[in-house]
């Protein structure tokens, strides 16, 4: 314990840490509270492009995300839908997320397997949501989402994204609808011809940030970053952008075959923002929760 105290003092703001069982990484559990922000990050299977942009797939997409949040009175703050995953940074004022990611998740796994023919597993295990602990993380978030073209080296920026992609002026103002897609959920009317949704914005930023004007500055300054970090990071690994023609034109059934590292820690929650002592007390908690749980 003293080790851990010392590993939590010293870096305040590492934010992957893997919950602790007998001494070893235990199971990513997943901490639920009403009222919590979070980032959500979800990938198809062998990361193959199986949401590549198609005009059928972003209405049943768009369909899905406006039915399931507001059946379980999500917030959705910000989106984005690549090829081969997506993000969402939501905020769950009610405190059940899982049943949202639930519904949401196994339908939009139905409708890419009726598509494009697909057997098996659509999307790989869920990484934990990571849990944001300070408006400026919130921020960040959304910034991070909404530069992920750029950083994927699809598009130079993210408003050339032929996905589904939220802007960041349209939080608070705008209202999505799409229909149901009678291939993908027949002709029953078991679900609603139409579903829409509002993409919100965060109280938290506007309380933190003077409000709208204050909170839109401080998002789009994080896309910014984003965006600027992504170009550096594609010039120095000698790449070309795709290009939004390309990414329209590749096969589901192909797969990215970029290098990635396996087997890193999963971030839990995110602390930037935070003072130092308020990240230690958020990483203590994190982890008191933990080992409370282990004697249960």
């Amino acid at each position: 314990m003293a080790a851990l105290r010392s590993t939590l003092e010293t870096s305040p703001h590492t934010e992957p840490y893997r919950t602790l069982h007998n001494g070893r990484s235990g199971p990513n559990r997943n901490i639920v509270l009403p009222g919590q922000t979070v980032f959500v990050s979800v990938r198809v299977v062998r990361r193959h492009y199986l949401l590549k942009p198609d005009d059928e797939l972003k209405e049943a997409i768009l369909y899905l995300l406006g039915h399931y949040s507001v059946k379980w009175s999500q917030d959705i703050l910000g989106f984005c839908f690549m090829s081969n995953h997506f993000h969402i940074v939501l905020r769950d004022p009610k405190g059940i997320r899982p049943n949202f990611f639930r519904d949401f998740h196994r339908t939009l796994a139905q409708v890419i397997k009726d598509k494009y023919g697909w057997s098996g597993s659509v999307f790989t295990e869920l990484s934990p949501p990571v849990v944001l602990h300070s408006a400026f993380a919130v921020a960040d978030k959304l910034g991070y989402t909404r530069g992920n073209p750029s950083a994927a080296g699809a598009v130079r920026y993210p408003r050339d994204w032929p996905g589904l992609i939220s802007h960041v002026s349209d939080m608070g103002r705008r209202v999505y609808r799409a229909k149901r897609t009678e291939r993908f959920f027949g002709k029953k009317k078991t679900l609603p011809a139409t579903s829409s949704f509002e993409l919100k914005m965060c109280p938290w930023l506007l309380k933190e940030y003077g409000g709208r004007e204050g909170a839109l500055k401080i998002i789009n300054e994080r896309v910014d970053h984003h965006v600027q970090r992504a170009h550096q990071a594609v010039k120095k690994k000698g790449w070309t952008y795709l290009g939004a023609k390309r990414v329209k034109k590749q096969s589901p059934y192909k797969r990215a075959t970029s290098y990635e590292v396996f087997g890193r820690m999963t971030p839990h929650f995110a602390t930037i923002g935070l003072s130092p002592e308020e990240a230690i007390a958020v990483k203590q908690e994190f982890v008191a929760w933990q080992r409370r749980y282990d004697e249960c």
